[in-house]
Parts: structure tokens; sequence; C-alpha cells
């Protein structure tokens, strides 16, 4: 897909610079042209880059569940299981609901998703809501069960 949007942009910058095509009405320096371009490119390539590596891990544990996006550890939050009142498995639109993937409000809740549609809707106490966005939703809702038994027994 990247690839798609991004050959009108490489035909131009070919075409300015190798064939000397010159488009648009103001005319900058070849020198300028292909630096800019350049820093452009790679500054592109690069998100691309850093997007395709983010990585949301959950982990369910006897205080609570704690999310975080990894490799930076950007925008996770944990939760306490004394705080959960309700955990049921969801289907979830990310986009929609919550403005896109990542950290989102919406609503009346707020989602921590990544990738895929399927997640755990936590109520809280408070009444608040919050969507944890999971690949394999059953099993973390069967982790976050075991959990909760164990620490009221």
């Amino acid at each position: 897909m990247a690839a798609v949007m991004a050959a009108p942009a490489l035909w131009r910058v070919a075409q300015n610079l190798i064939w000397g095509v010159r488009w648009g009405g103001n005319r900058v320096p070849d020198l300028e042209f292909a630096l800019t371009s350049g820093f452009t490119f790679f500054l592109s390539g690069a998100i691309v880059v850093m997007v395709y590596h983010l990585r949301m891990t959950t982990e369910v544990g006897r205080a609570g569940i704690r999310v975080a996006f990894f490799p930076w550890g950007f925008g996770g939050r944990t939760v306490r299981i004394a705080d959960i009142v309700k955990a049921e498995v969801t289907t979830c639109r990310a986009i929609p609901g919550f403005r896109g993937w990542g950290t989102g409000r919406g609503f009346g809740a707020s989602a921590l998703s990544l990738r895929g549609r399927g997640g755990v809707r936590l109520t809280l106490s408070g009444g608040k809501r919050l969507l944890i966005g999971s690949q394999r939703p059953a099993a973390f809702r069967a982790a976050l069960s075991r959990v909760r038994r164990r620490r009221a027994a």
C-alpha cells in the first residue's frame, strides 16, 4: 500500500532530477529539491518502520492488568483487579468507535488496542469502561477470571 502511494512522488522526483522535466510554478534548485525529497522519503519510511514494529503487550497478574506499547513503552496503563466489576469478550471497531488504534476515547469509554477486532470490555468501579484489544480475547478473559478467582479465595 505504501509503495502504491509513494510511486507518483518517486516518478516526479525521477522526472525532475534525471530527465530535467520541471513541474509546478516555483522552481527549486536541483540540489535543494533532491535533499528535500530525500529527507521526506527517509522520514516517511522511518515512520512506516516504527509503526510496523509497534507492539502491544497485555499482562494479567495478581496485582492487575498491565498494558504497554513496545518498543517505546508509551501509552501504557495498569488496571487493578479490585477495580474490575465486569469483563466480557467483545468485537471492537477501533476506527469508528475510538478514532483509530492505540489509545483512544469515545462514547463514554477508553480503549487500548493495536491490531485485530477482538477485545475484552472491562467495566470498572465508578462506572468507567475500558476496552483492551486482544488477538486472543477468550484466552485473555480466561486468564483474568483465573486471577480474580484466586484473589477471591
